[in-house]
């Protein structure tokens, strides 16, 4: 049997606290579950969202444009060194090869950690190192040894710094350095040849005494500084002491006996001064001798510059006392008077070449 429910709720004992009935706390203004402040203002709605971060997109584009722009510009700075070194050393090659006078290897040529691009933007170069092998080579035509056929040069190494200009016309060397081996076949080419003009021609006593004096050999001695002279096939022997003074290469006579007896002056002269005069023929304007060295296969020596007009570099020696050398170079220069020459060092000009001193 189903008892009924009572309709009246269940008060509670004399004591106890009687319970209370909850209701949901209202929300702040604009939250969600119930009223703001204002009761007239909704609270009701949807969570409000976060905000969005940045993707750095725009960032990845930039830095991916600087990187390929630097990249073209890496690439277009090994490609003028590359297009200029080829230039260079192509036409030291074709001088070389049309002079009869073949260079040793290929020339050298590197442009420094300064950028080129730069440099031919601003029109300056800040370096330029070129190293040309020697292209040397002396013979005597029916074996006469008064006339020396001198062809070529030897190796030269040249440092240049702050190379300015905007034509080949007027391109200027701001610091110029040169380092370049005379050896001992060049030196003696030279002086059997200043020999031979001041040597008395006929014969009789004066005749063959003068054969007899005839310069054979060069013996340099390093540690002593000094290149000693063979003379009539070991006959007598004159010593002298090359030295840098003044911006010049000089010859120190250190001895000479003939026989046990001093050499003649007119002839210790003779030598002395056909030394010192291709030297100082072919040396480049506004460069000076720094240092000269005796070395095992002949003579070194340092030449130093400042603001050098880059056409003196093939201007150097335009003369030759060399044998046949003489009467080409000029023939050559006479036919480009208006083109500049070769570089100094590079095959047909500079020192001991067959257009040199």
């Amino acid at each position: 049997m189903n008892t009924p429910q009572n309709p009246y709720p269940q008060q509670p004992n004399q004591g106890q606290a009687a319970p209370t009935q909850s209701f949901p706390a209202a929300s702040q203004p604009g939250g969600s579950g119930g009223y703001g402040a204002n009761m007239n203002q909704p609270g009701w709605g949807p969570n409000p969202q976060p905000a969005k971060k940045k993707s750095g997109k725009g960032w990845k584009i930039l830095i991916g444009i600087v990187v390929v722009v630097a990249l073209l510009l890496v690439l277009a700075e090994f490609g003028v060194r590359a297009f200029l070194s080829n230039q260079i050393t192509n036409g030291v090659k074709e001088q070389a090869a049309q002079s009869d006078s073949p260079l040793a290897s290929d020339p050298e040529v590197s442009f420094g950690s300064s950028p080129v691009l730069l440099g031919l933007a601003t029109g300056k170069i800040s370096h330029l190192n070129m190293h040309i092998p020697s292209s040397l080579n002396v013979t005597y035509p029916d074996s006469d040894k008064s006339k020396p056929d001198v062809k070529g040069n030897p190796e030269i190494r040249m440092q240049a710094r702050d190379i300015k200009g905007t034509s080949q016309e007027d391109m200027r060397i701001g610091d110029l350095n040169m380092q370049t081996e005379i050896p001992t076949e060049l030196m003696l080419a030279q002086a059997q040849e200043g020999q031979a003009k001041q040597t008395p021609q006929g014969g009789g006593l004066e005749g063959a005494i003068a054969g007899l004096m005839t310069l054979t050999g060069i013996k340099p001695d390093p540690e002593a500084g000094v290149l000693n002279f063979e003379i009539g096939g070991g006959i007598a022997s004159l010593a002298m002491k090359p030295t840098a003074k003044d911006g010049k290469m000089t010859m120190d006579v250190e001895g000479g006996k003939v026989l046990g007896m001093n050499m003649p002056e007119s002839f210790v002269n003779s030598i002395r001064d056909s030394l010192t005069k291709n030297a100082q023929d072919a040396m480049i304007k506004g460069m000076e001798v720094t240092d000269v060295k005796v070395t095992d296969h002949g003579m070194e020596l340092k030449l130093h510059g400042t603001d050098v007009d880059m056409n003196e570099l093939g201007n150097a020696g335009a003369t030759s006392t060399q044998g046949k050398g003489n009467s080409r170079g000029a023939e050559e220069r006479s036919e480009r008077p208006g083109k500049p020459d070769s570089p100094y060092g590079s095959s047909g000009d500079g020192y001991g070449s067959s257009q040199a001193a």
